[in-house]
C-alpha cells in the first residue's frame, strides 16, 4: 500500500520535528534580511486588511484586551519607570554608567524608601505629577555622572526635602529639624 504524497509529508514532519526545526532556524538566520523584506513588503500590501482585524479583535474583546494590559503593567511595574527614569536623568545631562536592567534589578529590591520606609508604588499616574510614594532616583553624592553605587530609590516626598544635599547633609537637617520641635 502506497501513501499519498501530502500523508507521507505529514508523516516525514511528525518523524523528524527536531530535524525540521533545526533546519529551519539555520534558514531563517542565513536569509535573514530577505525574510524581512518579504515580511515588510507583505505587510505594506495587506496593512489595511490588518489593522482592520485587529480594530475588529479590539472591539469584540475589548475589557479582555485592557485585562491584559492591566496584568502586564503589574507584571513589569518597574520596566517602565526604569525607562522613564533613566530617559530623564539622560534629558538633565545626566552620564548614566549603569544599564536598565541594573536598574531594574535595584528597582524590584527596593518596596520602601530609603529614608522613611514608606512603601514605594511604582505604578504610573498619566500626566498627574507624581505622588508622595512615587519612586525617584536619588544620587547619593550628587554627582553628575551615576553608577549605580552612587544611587538609590526613595520617594518622591523625601527626594524633594532633600534637594541637592549629600546623604550627610541631609541627616544633618532633619536632625535639626527634629531637635527645633522636640
Amino acid at each position: 500500500m502506497t501513501l499519498d504524497p501530502a500523508e507521507w509529508r505529514r508523516k516525514y514532519r511528525e518523524r523528524n520535528k527536531d530535524k525540521i526545526k533545526k533546519y529551519q532556524k539555520v534558514y531563517r538566520e542565513k536569509h535573514k534580511k530577505e525574510l524581512k523584506q518579504k515580511r515588510d513588503k507583505w505587510y505594506e500590501k495587506n496593512k489595511d486588511k490588518i489593522n482592520q482585524k485587529r480594530r475588529e479583535k479590539y472591539i469584540e474583546n475589548h475589557e479582555e484586551v485592557l485585562d491584559k494590559i492591566r496584568k502586564y503593567v503589574d507584571r513589569n511595574r518597574t520596566s517602565s519607570w526604569t525607562s522613564n527614569t533613566i530617559s530623564d536623568h539622560k534629558k538633565k545631562k545626566y552620564i548614566i554608567n549603569f544599564s536598565k536592567n541594573e536598574l531594574k534589578i535595584l528597582a524590584e529590591k527596593t518596596k520602601y524608601c530609603f529614608y522613611c520606609n514608606v512603601i514605594l508604588n511604582f505604578k504610573g499616574r498619566k500626566g498627574r505629577g507624581p505622588k508622595d510614594d512615587s519612586p525617584t532616583l536619588d544620587r547619593i553624592n550628587n554627582q553628575k555622572i551615576l553608577n549605580i553605587n552612587n544611587v538609590r530609590i526613595i520617594c518622591y516626598k523625601c527626594n524633594k526635602s532633600k534637594g541637592n544635599r549629600t546623604h550627610k547633609e541631609f541627616i544633618s537637617y532633619c536632625k535639626m529639624i527634629a531637635k527645633k520641635f522636640n
